[in-house]
Parts: C-alpha cells; structure tokens; sequence
C-alpha cells in the first residue's frame, strides 16, 4: 500500500482527476451519506463534484420542534409553552443557522441550482414571529430555480404570500410536490402551481378552527386542484375541502388521503368515478363509521386497482361486529391488496368485532405490508392474542405495525417471538405498547428471524446490526426523535415503510413519552 505523498499515491489522484464527471458521480451514488460528506473534504474539486449529493435536500428550521409538544396531542397557544421548555439557547442557534443558510442560498446562485428538495420546520413560539426568517426564505426562493418539491411543517410562522409567489416565480414550471399547512393564504396560492404530481394540505394545529374558513377558501382548494388536473396523482386533503373538488379533477389520481372530513358527502361520487384509485387512507375521527360501511357495502365493486388501503376509523359510534363484516368483505374482494393498515390507536369497537378483519387476512393474496391492532378487550374472552395472530397473520409479510393493549399477566414473551420468527420475509417490525407492559427488545435482537432489518418500539427505531468482534446482532442508535417525526421514504429506505407509519409518528412519540422513565 502506497504511503501518504507517495508518487503511487500522486498518480491515482492525477488518473482519478482524469475520470469524467459523469463516471465519478456514478460512483457516489453508492456512497452513504456519511462518506459523501468524508469525500467533500478531500479536495475542492471532489466537493464541487459531490455538491448535488450533499445539498439536493436542504432542511431548515425555525424554532425548535420538541417531542413533548407532539402536534397531535398538545395545538395552539398551550403547545407553545411546552414546545419552548428551558432550551432558549438552542432555539436562537437554530434560528441563526437557518438564516445563514437562507443568505447563502440567495447570495449563491450556483449553490441554489443545485439544490431540488427543500423543507421548512416552522416552530417558533409565538404568533407574529418569524418576519425576518419568511423575509430571508422569500429572498432565497428566489434564486432557487430547480425545486421540484417543497415541504413547509409546522404552525408558526406560517407561509406568507410572498414566499409562495416566490416559489411559484423561481420553480413553478418544475415544482412536483408541495407539501404546506392549509390556511387561506396558502389555499389561495395553489392554483398558481400548474404541473404538480403531489399536493399535500396539513389539517390546521387548533382544531376548534379547522372548519371555520370562510367558504371561498375551500373554492381555492378546488381551484388549485383543478390547475393541476393533467399531472396531479396525489391529493391529500383535510376537512371538506375535497367534496367541492370536481370530480373531473381526480379522475387521474392514484393515492388519496381524506383526513379528518366531517361528513363523508362526497365519497359516494369518487367511489364511483375514481377508477383509478392505488392508495387510499380514511383518518375518520371525526365522523361516524356507520356512513363508510354504508357506502362500501352500496359499492363492493369500488377501488379494483386498490394496492394500499390505510383506515383509521370514526370514535364517535362503536364498530359493530357485522360492520368490520363489511369492511372485511370488501377488502378481501381486493386480491391486489399489497398493503393494508388497521392499527389505529384509539380504535372503539364492540367486544370481538375485530375478529372478521382478521379472518380475511390470509384470504388477500398480495399482501406484505400490515398495520393490524392487538387489542385484548376486543377479542373475545376465550381468544388468547398470541394464537390470534399466528393464525391470522399472512406468512409472507415484509412489514408488521401492531398496536398492543395487553394485561402483564398477558404476556408471552415467547410465543410473541415465535410467531415473528415464523414470517421468514419479515424486515420491518413495529409495536406500538399502549399500557407499557411488553418490551420485547431484547427478546428480538437475540431471536428474531434472519430477515428483519428495523425494529421499532414506540418511538425508538433501531436497525439491527452486526457486531464483528463478538459476533453478534446489535442495534443501531435509535432514531432521533425529529427524525421520527418527520421521517421519508429515504429514511427508512423503502417507500412501503414510510407508508406503513406514516400518521403513526405523533402516536408513538406521545405513548413513549408517557411509559419510558
């Protein structure tokens, strides 16, 4: 091996140099990010040519997101108290970080070429807050001209005008997915986009206002989607705000989210012309079960592509035994069905009425992706969970989400193993423990199926590692708690995954919250 200065070591560098850009941009491509970050420190021309890498996805935050203000679980004026706790310092040095890289971006053209994704965490701690960092990101957008998706989280500040004008000036043409809070500004901004593929309104954080906008807002929603008809495949839309979206406007999508409607009015019309339909997730916590059950048991027909179905249901009525019938009937006449999530949190049912959901798993071919809940009150007495789920879980599962509500004297430790190890295809498990009696952590790293990949707990992911000196699984550190909050198909590393725990996160941060020491 050559030594540092040597004359091999100068002539691998100059043949290196020799390389065309395009073999060498290749070759990053299979480079972590950590080593990418290694490699820009090389040399001036190596980080010129890893730019694009490092710096395609840019993050910034204003304030400071904090797991103890979950947005699900604490909104409006109160969750700004508890979000800003004790930590004063690390608020003002996020917030001059994000700044330095907003004026660097504006006074960089070149540096702004190369970036196409940008997020915004917006977590300041008081309304009014935020001129000058909306001042800063306004003046950066401009200048940042290939953007093709746009995330902006959180509560305070929210997105003025200015900001989405300049983002619609500088990466309209090329803007494919825009992620914002839904307030009338931006509402009102969406149909100046034009060629989107991904529109994303979060539900507003005070709910006691979520559905008080005035009614032309709603007109803007439709608007906005009728602007981008011809290329829009995703919608997800809060409240309303869909069933004054012309139907013609959705005839072309392939994943729909309808989060948090009030009624469910206009279901009927999309069920019926929304052929086309892949990916459809129902968050109905805000209205009653009986009308979905109605309308799926009117059109057993609906949704024939359906690929991906993810329910959370209503809290204002029990599930009764003969509508899971119902549900479990028309999903199990979708033999397409990869990928299918029951395990809501919270869910109220008549005792057993759970049981016909879990009677069609194994009837549903396709399916590898399963959020299922494991909720001893609502089985009946004599069903013991553990030989539950062996006989219902499908064995050829790559992705598991349960929910557990289990008694200490419950538990079977090893029974629980056993049915994971028997789903050989297993790489992606996560249990949620509602009360904090199970703890199967250790249990898994020492006896899990060869397969699996990623553990989750509550909030804490862990990939499973190998530990070369003793030659044993070992986990990974687990995921910080931003990461799990605000965690992408990149994170995780496969688009199943993400989908599977997507509105999961607030959820597991809360429960973690309140059982870990």
């Amino acid at each position: 091996m050559a030594t540092a200065g040597s004359g091999c070591d100068s002539n691998q560098a100059q043949g290196g140099r020799r390389l065309p850009p395009e073999l060498w941009r290749i070759a990053v491509h299979y480079l972590s990010d950590e080593d990418i970050r290694s490699l820009s420190l090389v040399s001036s021309s190596l980080r010129e040519l890893v730019l694009a890498d490092l710096f395609s996805h840019v993050t910034v935050c204003f304030g400071l997101w904090q797991s103890e203000a979950s947005d699900r679980y604490v909104v409006g004026e109160e969750a700004d108290t508890v979000m800003m706790g004790d930590d004063e310092s690390e608020l003002e040095r996020l917030n001059v970080k994000a700044c330095e890289i907003l004026h660097h971006i504006a006074r960089t053209p070149s540096f702004a070429r190369v970036i196409k994704k940008f997020s915004v965490r917006a977590y300041l701690v008081h309304a009014g807050e935020g001129i000058f960092e909306l001042f800063a990101l306004k003046e950066a957008l401009l200048v940042m001209t290939n953007i093709t998706s746009f995330r902006y989280e959180g509560r305070c500040p929210l997105p003025n005008a200015a900001v989405l004008d300049a983002l619609a000036r500088s990466s309209g043409d090329v803007l494919r997915e825009l992620c914002l809070p839904s307030s009338d500004v931006t509402r009102t901004a969406l149909v100046k986009f034009k060629r989107l593929q991904t529109l994303i309104l979060h539900r507003p954080y005070n709910p006691d206002h979520m559905f008080n906008s005035p009614e032309d807002s709603e007109v803007s929603v439709a608007d906005g989607v009728e602007a981008s008809r011809d290329t829009l495949t995703r919608l997800t839309l809060y409240g309303n705000a869909l069933w004054r979206c012309p139907v013609r406007s959705l005839l072309d999508l392939h994943e729909l989210e309808i989060i948090l409607p009030p009624s469910l009015d206009g279901l009927e019309l999309i069920l019926h012309h929304c052929t086309g339909l892949r990916y459809v997730t129902f968050d109905l916590f805000m209205c009653e079960n009986s009308r979905l059950v109605e309308l799926l048991k009117a059109h057993p027909e609906a949704l024939p592509r359906l690929v991906a179905f993810k329910l959370f249901f209503g809290h204002t009525d029990l599930l009764t035994r003969e509508q899971t019938a119902v549900i479990a009937n028309f999903l199990r006449g979708k033999k397409a069905l990869r990928m299918l999530d029951l395990a809501d949190n919270d869910i109220s049912m008549e005792e057993g009425a759970e049981i016909p959901l879990g009677e069609m798993l194994r009837e549903l071919p396709a399916l590898e992706v399963l959020g299922l809940n494991a909720h001893h009150a609502f089985l009946p007495d004599d069903v013991d969970i553990v030989a539950f789920l062996r006989d219902h879980l499908p064995p050829q599962l790559s992705a598991l989400f349960l929910n557990f509500t289990l008694d200490d004297e419950d538990m079977s430790f090893l029974g629980f193993i056993d049915i994971f190890r028997q789903l050989t295809s297993l790489r992606y498990l996560h249990i949620i423990d509602m009360l904090g009696t199970v703890d199967l952590k250790q249990q898994l790293l020492e006896d899990h199926p060869d397969t699996l990949q990623l553990v989750g707990y509550d909030s804490f992911l862990r990939w499973i590692e190998h530990d070369p000196e003793q030659d044993l699984p070992m986990y990974s550190l687990p995921w910080s708690d931003s990461k799990v909050r605000f965690s992408t198909a990149e994170d995780f590393g496969c688009k199943d995954w993400e989908w599977l725990f997507r509105y999961h996160a607030p959820g597991a941060i809360w429960h973690r919250d309140l059982f870990v020491p």
